[in-house]
């Protein structure tokens, strides 16, 4: 009776969803925060392993040809004690906004924010942190929100999902919470090919919590005042594979915040100048945009849609949640499209047959086997095909790639799924290619199409939009 309670509990709690389903990417936890047994460092970062696993993050490793150490002993050498670390990026975000801190959506582009949110976070009545934060919380949690505007998959523009639940990253519910995540510091761990678009010497920005100030070397403030609301930033050299002396990029009385604030969660656009973020301080907007003026502070704008409405209020979040950890981004043909176009499977807006539903998601992601140096190529599809998500049947999924302009398709695998045996909910399969040394890093254009459909009633079929990535 026990089991079978189980099964059905795990067929009717929600799946992740979206484009980012099972992609790697790097968070940074709370104290107390654990894997199955193991307590995380707060103060490191740790990277979400490929597909919709429970294994636990792993450290970020130094890469396969010595690009940057972006463990916290080599950022912050000679510290006993590690401040904790708020919030982080290395500058490859690409913020949709324009001069005013308004969402700006270039024509037939599309934008993404990737977030987490803290744990009082409750969440509007109907959205996807509301549905996570009244079941198995949603502080370890993350969503993706493909902006409004954007060229997207119809069901997913303007809408918050779920891409991750915290037992697909392996952190704990109970005592746990990710505080930081970022996309593109997990690239570094990539092929070298592929992660040759980023820069080989970058800088790691972050903060620190007010909590642990006292962790910090004075040195690092460059003679102003200790804040938690003060962004750091250290650059890595890889001449002699090691970061500088970290020193403040942008002081808290620079952003308009006062000393004792928290700003704790960040992303930094040095393409075009410009970051956001958020602070801990219920009084602010949730989402800021700064941008720099020429008296070298900063202009900070709260973030909205083109209708007026606030970006966190179409995201689903209530006045006084708290974005925690966010990454925004552009995997089109803009911004850091070079690279994310090569990492991520972008959905098509248009069906590969049409008239089907789509009740199913799929995505796309790269990794690499440091020991066999193998290029690899992950495929997930997720979600069942019948028109009952909480009654679902045994099916069958096929795989099928394609190059495009080319329509000839190639069936490459073909899964017998049983709703019975799933480890999470919604079923995820998942395929994984090796990517040939002379295709990987030709920026082919290579298109992933999955259909679904029940065992007993072949009536019900389901087609997630195909993906595209570039080889």
């Amino acid at each position: 009776m026990l089991l079978t309670t189980t099964i059905l509990a795990s067929l009717c709690m929600p799946q992740s969803s979206g484009p980012m389903v099972g992609m790697p990417h790097t968070v940074s936890v709370s104290p107390g925060t654990k894997a199955g047994r193991v307590t995380l460092g707060h103060a490191d970062v740790w990277v979400k392993q490929a597909g919709v696993v429970s294994t636990a993050p792993a450290p970020l490793p130094g890469g396969p040809t010595g690009n940057p150490d972006f463990r916290i002993s080599a950022i912050m050498p000679g510290l006993s004690v590690y401040p904790d670390i708020d919030a982080t990026s290395i500058g490859f975000d690409w913020i949709i906004s324009d001069k005013q801190g308004r969402m700006v959506v270039p024509l037939l582009g599309w934008g993404m924010l990737t977030f987490s949110v803290s744990r009082n976070s409750v969440g509007m009545a109907g959205g996807a942190v509301k549905q996570e934060s009244a079941g198995d919380g949603a502080w370890s949690d993350i969503f993706s929100y493909v902006v409004p505007g954007s060229a997207g998959a119809p069901g997913e523009v303007g809408v918050t999902q779920r891409a991750q639940n915290a037992n697909e990253i392996a952190v704990g519910q109970a005592a746990g919470n990710i505080d930081a995540h970022d996309i593109f510091t997990a690239g570094y761990a990539l092929a070298p090919q592929i992660f040759a678009p980023l820069r080989s010497n970058p800088t790691f920005y972050f903060s620190v919590t007010t909590a642990t100030l006292g962790s910090v070397p004075l040195s690092w403030w460059s003679g102003t005042a200790p804040s938690g609301a003060t962004i750091l930033a250290t650059q890595w050299d890889s001449s002699n594979g090691s970061w500088s002396v970290p020193f403040p990029y942008a002081l808290y009385s620079e952003l308009g915040l006062l000393a004792n604030e928290d700003l704790d969660a960040l992303a930094v656009d040095e393409t075009r100048d410009n970051i956001l973020f958020s602070t801990t301080t219920g009084s602010r907007d949730e989402l800021l945009v700064g941008i720099p003026n020429a008296s070298a502070a900063w202009d900070v704008f709260s973030y909205t849609q083109q209708n007026g409405s606030t970006v966190p209020k179409g995201m689903g979040l209530l006045k006084g949640d708290n974005v925690d950890g966010i990454c925004s981004l552009d995997p089109g043909s803009l911004g850091g499209g070079q690279f994310l176009q090569r990492v991520f499977g972008m959905p098509l807006p248009r069906a590969l047959i049409p008239g089907l539903p789509h009740r199913t998601t799929a995505s796309a992601y790269r990794s690499y086997d440091i020991v066999t140096r193998q290029d690899l190529l992950h495929t997930t599809l997720i979600g069942w095909p019948g028109p009952d998500p909480n009654r679902p049947m045994p099916s069958v999924a096929i795989l099928a790639v394609s190059v495009p302009p080319f329509p000839h398709l190639i069936i490459v695998q073909t899964f017998l799924r049983d709703p019975v045996g799933s480890s999470f909910p919604g079923g995820p399969v998942e395929c994984v290619l090796p990517i040939p040394l002379p295709f990987s890093g030709s920026f082919q254009q290579f298109q992933l199409n999955w259909i679904t459909g029940e065992l007993m009633n072949t009536r019900n079929l389901d087609l997630p939009m195909p993906l595209v990535i570039r080889l």
